[in-house]
């Protein structure tokens, strides 16, 4: 009688064990990702509000902006604007830093891309909606691009 018991005692645990093996490797996984908030709130196609351009004897004027602006998954910042009778694209390449705010923006160079002077900004307002970038250039330049989603 014990040896019974023992047994079916056994046959309970493998039994739940492998109904626990197939539930475990049944359910779904989601994908772990270690991208913010700010980078998925910034990865769209962004369409151009303003864009001006601030001097420091307090003079600034507007700028016509491109058409759109789209952050891609892959780092890349794709410029659409007019050129004569048609569209053309501008890539470059973009960084959101860990601070959330920091844009580092770079240029295709020999087929690297590469930052330059001037191509930091800051992330001064970032929305579903809204996205409002800063940048200063030799420190007495400034331009503030406002666009919309």
């Amino acid at each position: 009688m014990i040896c019974k018991s023992s047994l079916s005692s056994k046959v309970q645990i493998v039994f739940l064990f492998t109904i626990l093996l197939v539930l475990l490797s049944s359910c779904k996984k989601e994908e772990v990702t270690n991208k913010s908030y700010a980078l998925t709130l910034l990865q769209n196609k962004w369409t151009p509000i303003s864009s001006r351009i601030f001097f420091p004897d307090g003079s600034n004027y507007k700028l016509l902006p491109f058409i759109s602006e789209s952050f891609t998954s892959d780092g890349k910042v794709i410029l659409s604007d007019y050129v004569y009778d048609k569209i053309e694209n501008i890539i470059e390449g973009y960084q959101l830093l860990p601070d959330d705010s920091t844009l580092i923006f770079s240029q295709l160079v020999n087929g690297a891309y590469q930052v330059t002077v001037g191509d930091t900004s800051t992330i001064s307002t970032l929305t579903d909606h809204l996205l409002v970038i800063y940048s200063k250039e030799h420190n007495f330049i400034n331009f503030i691009d406002s666009l919309k989603r």
